[in-house]
C-alpha cells in the first residue's frame, strides 16, 4: 500500500494557528482525476482544519478481501494537519481541533485489529503523533490532574462525580481549555485501549488511569470515556491481583517528607515488580521506574518536594495514615 508523503513546513507570519498549507499533495497522495481536480496546489494553497476533515472525507476508504484502502490518504489529511497546528505555541483548542482528534482516534481504534495482520506505514505514524500531541497539551496546561489511586479494587467513582458536581461546567469555564482536556481524554482513552488490544495492559491500565484523572469537561461523551476508563482500570487491576498495581497496596521502602526525598531498594517481591514498572506522580503525572512516596501513608507518589507540596491539600483529605502529629 502506497504510504503518504508528509511535508511539514513552518508557517508563515500571517498564517493562522488553526491553517493548514498543503504543499503539492498530488505528488505523495495517490492521484487520481478527483484528487488532482481538488489538490491542484496552483488553485487552492491553504486550507484550514475544518477544509481538511471535509478533503479526508471524501476519500473513498474501503475494506475487502485485500485489506484497507485509501485509508493511508485519510490519514495522511489527519498527520499533516495537526502537524501544522502544532507548530503555534501554545496550540489553539477549539472545536476544530477537537473534531479532527476524534476522528483521528477513531481512525487508529477501526484499524486496530487490520494492524495486526496488513502492514500499515501510517498506523505507527498517526499513533505516534496523538501521543505526542497529548503530551504536549498536558505541558501547556495550567490545570492539574485529579489525582486517581491505581491500588486497590473498590476505587470509588466518585473520584470523577464529585470533581463534576463541584465544578458544575459553570458558562464562565474556559472553552479552549476544556477542548484542552476533551483532546486529552479522547487520546489516552484511544492510547489505553491501543494497549490493551496488544496485551500490554500494565500500560493500558496507566492510560486508563491518565484519562480518568484528567479535569472533567461539558462534554458528555468525554464524561462517558472518563467512566468507561475508570471501569476498565478496575476491571484490569482485578484480574491482575498479584501486579504492581493490584487489589493490595504495594510496599514500597521509599518515603517522602517534607524536607527530604529518600528512596531505597526494596526488597519483598512484591516491591521487586513495582521496581520494574513505570510510577506516576500523584500530582504531575510524570513517570518514573522508581519515586519517593508520602511519610505517612507509604503510598501516594511524587517525582518532587514541589509536587509533593502542590498536591499536599488534595492529598491531606485520604492520606491513610492515622498519626496526627506528623506533619505531611
Amino acid at each position: 500500500m502506497f504510504s503518504p508523503k508528509l511535508i511539514v513546513s513552518t508557517f508563515n507570519n500571517d498564517t493562522k494557528a488553526n491553517s493548514v498549507r498543503v504543499e503539492s499533495p498530488a505528488s505523495y497522495f495517490c492521484s487520481t482525476n478527483h484528487y488532482e481536480q481538488q489538490l491542484n496546489i496552483e488553485n487552492i494553497r491553504k486550507y484550514s482544519l475544518s477544509d481538511a476533515i471535509r478533503l479526508a472525507s471524501q476519500a473513498n476508504m474501503k475494506h475487502d478481501a485485500n485489506g484497507c484502502c485509501d485509508c493511508n490518504i485519510v490519514a495522511g489529511y489527519y498527520i499533516t494537519a495537526v502537524r501544522y497546528a502544532r507548530e503555534s505555541a501554545p496550540v489553539i483548542c477549539n472545536r476544530d481541533m477537537f473534531d479532527l482528534v476524534w476522528r483521528m482516534t477513531n481512525l487508529v481504534l477501526s484499524h486496530r485489529e487490520t494492524s495486526r495482520y496488513q502492514y500499515l506505514s501510517w498506523y505507527e505514524m498517526i499513533t505516534l503523533e496523538l501521543w505526542e500531541f497529548a503530551k504536549q497539551l498536558k505541558d501547556e496546561s495550567y490545570e492539574c490532574d485529579q489525582h486517581i489511586p491505581t491500588y486497590g479494587a473498590n476505587i470509588k467513582r466518585g473520584s470523577i462525580d464529585s470533581v463534576t458536581s463541584d465544578n458544575s461546567y459553570n458558562e464562565d469555564a474556559n472553552d479552549e481549555e476544556n477542548y484542552r482536556r476533551a483532546i486529552r481524554i479522547t487520546i489516552y482513552n484511544c492510547r489505553a485501549l491501543v494497549y490493551e488490544q496488544s496485551s500490554e495492559l500494565n500500560q493500558a491500565i496507566i492510560y486508563y488511569r491518565k484519562c480518568a484523572s484528567v479535569r472533567p469537561t461539558p462534554f458528555e461523551p468525554q464524561q462517558f470515556l472518563q467512566k468507561s476508563a475508570l471501569d476498565s482500570m478496575q476491571r484490569l487491576i482485578r484480574s491482575f491481583p498479584q501486579s504492581p498495581i493490584s487489589r493490595q497496596r504495594p510496599s514500597y521502602s521509599g518515603f517522602m517528607s517534607s524536607d527530604s526525598l529518600s528512596t531505597s531498594t526494596t526488597t519483598s517481591s512484591s516491591s521487586s515488580v513495582v521496581s520494574r514498572s513505570p510510577m506516576n506522580c500523584s500530582h504531575c503525572g510524570i513517570e518514573k521506574i522508581t519515586m519517593p512516596v508520602c511519610a505517612k501513608c507509604k503510598v501516594q507518589p511524587y517525582c518532587s518536594i514541589r509536587c509533593m507540596k502542590s498536591h499536599k491539600d488534595t492529598h491531606s483529605s485520604v492520606c491513610g495514615s492515622t498519626s496526627k502529629s506528623r506533619s505531611f
